[in-house]
């Protein structure tokens, strides 16, 4: 539980893995791989950051909503793995970042769940880069889940 014990001492508590809000799950597991579904910026209180970064919010609210996206990741996976030291390696990794159009940040923000793995564990997140990273999205993640 070494992952863990350094989510402690970075003052980080994992969430249950999230509730799905239409018909998918989590988390699947086929044979040693396991795919995480996409997650959203859950806060502690289990409400939603919302808006979009350059217009809604600075660009470090973005990056604490990419955090909080990696914390939930890393609950949903710790929730279908039981022991986060079992993960080898992190294969892919895809980020969208909500933004406006004259702020490309996304590459940046989508690199905080490699930083954040990479600081909680000794293996490092070497993810091949997305062939693009979506920087405009319509939805400002304005819904509500039960």
């Amino acid at each position: 539980m070494q992952i863990e014990a350094r989510l402690k001492e970075m003052g980080t508590e994992l969430p249950p893995a999230v509730t799905p809000v239409a018909n998918y799950v989590p988390a699947v597991r086929t044979g040693n791989l396991v795919f995480l579904s996409g997650h959203g910026p859950f806060k502690e209180d289990g409400s939603l950051i919302t808006g979009k970064v350059g217009a809604d919010l600075t660009v470090e609210q973005g990056y604490e909503a990419a955090r909080r996206i990696a914390i939930g990741l890393l609950g949903s996976l710790k929730a279908e793995i039981v022991d986060l030291d079992r993960v080898k390696r992190v294969v892919k990794l895809l980020g969208l970042v909500n933004c406006t159009l004259n702020l490309p940040i996304s590459p940046r923000s989508s690199t905080v769940l490699r930083t954040f793995w990479s600081r909680c564990s000794a293996k490092k997140a070497n993810t091949p880069a997305p062939p693009w990273e979506r920087t405009h999205c319509r939805s400002t993640l304005q819904w509500k889940s039960k």
